[in-house]
């Protein structure tokens, strides 16, 4: 009788390891049957490569990649479908908006930009207008628009690795929520970073300099830290408390740090050494033999 167990025993487990394989196999199989993206082409030399980036837009299907070679482009692309949108070098592959209307609109969820230069939009608009979701833009030159970077009823966007120089506004955000901008230089902007009621955002190590800096209007429970400001700093502007309150902490404004001070109480700060002063929601400060210019 226990022989006869051990053989049931040892049929059964064979058997659950052949299910097992063949659900393996079934698997593999319907992985490979699902479909891949295609690499579409932009310039260069290549047989069947395109000559304007919005022809491959077009013809491109969701989840595509557009490789675009060096050279400039005179175009206004509009992105209406999740793509991932690569310039060869972002010195050297340009899209110039020629001033009229955004460089790069993008209205579909999911859109990756990285490796180009966006110049020139028109008067009110962007280098690159975001009207989504989860949009990532990293590795470009944003100068000389309007607005660099104009995020608009759009969250959860990432940011990085970008220069942003002679623009109006750096970067704008309205109305948008839950987005991370990090190790950007932000430069001879009018408005470095403006938020206005966007709240939850995530700012870090970024060089912000000879702009209005960071400007936090209406806009609650934004991360600000690690960040080197030049000539400028955190301007902060609301209607209710909640606006005023954020998480700032270990920047520096002129190579001096930041003080961010919140719900705190009976503070001396006599002689230390300060690059800006923020008190949000305190009392009772005595502030005294500080020495502080070129800032917000």
């Amino acid at each position: 009788m226990i022989k006869r167990k051990g053989v049931f025993l040892i049929i059964l487990l064979g058997l659950i390891i052949a299910s097992f394989i063949t659900e393996i196999k079934l698997n593999m199989k319907q992985a490979e049957a699902l479909p891949l993206g295609n690499i579409l082409y932009v310039g260069g030399s290549g047989a069947g490569n395109y000559t304007s980036i919005q022809d491959a837009i077009n013809d491109a299907n969701e989840g595509d990649k557009i490789y675009v070679y060096n050279g400039t482009y005179y175009e206004n692309v509009v992105i209406n479908k999740r793509l991932h949108l690569i310039g060869e070098d972002k010195e050297t592959t340009i899209i110039d908006g020629n001033y009229a209307g955004n460089v790069v609109y993008i209205t579909a969820n999911e859109v990756i930009i990285e490796g180009f230069g966006i110049v020139h939009s028109a008067d009110q608009h962007a280098g690159i207008k975001i009207c989504a979701n989860n949009a990532t833009i990293y590795n470009c030159n944003i100068s000389n628009n309007d607005d660099g970077i104009y995020a608009y009823y759009s969250s959860n966007n990432n940011i990085y690795n970008c220069n942003i120089s002679n623009n109006d506004d750096g970067m704008r955000l309205w109305y948008s929520s839950n987005s991370t901008l990090y190790n950007c230089n932000i430069s001879n902007n009018w408005d470095g970073i403006r938020l206005y009621s966007s709240s939850n955002n995530t700012i870090y190590n970024c060089n912000i300099s000879n702009n209005y800096g960071i400007r936090l209007w209406y806009s609650s429970n934004n991360a600000i830290y690690n960040c080197s400001f030049v000539n400028n700093g955190i301007y902060i502007d609301g209607y209710t408390l909640s606006h005023f309150i954020h998480n700032i902490y270990n920047n520096n404004v002129n190579g001096k740090p930041l003080l961010y001070y919140k719900n705190e109480n009976n503070i001396v700060l006599d002689g230390i050494e300060a690059g800006q002063i923020i008190l949000a929601n305190c009392n009772n400060f005595e502030i005294k033999n500080m020495n502080i210019s070129n800032t917000d």
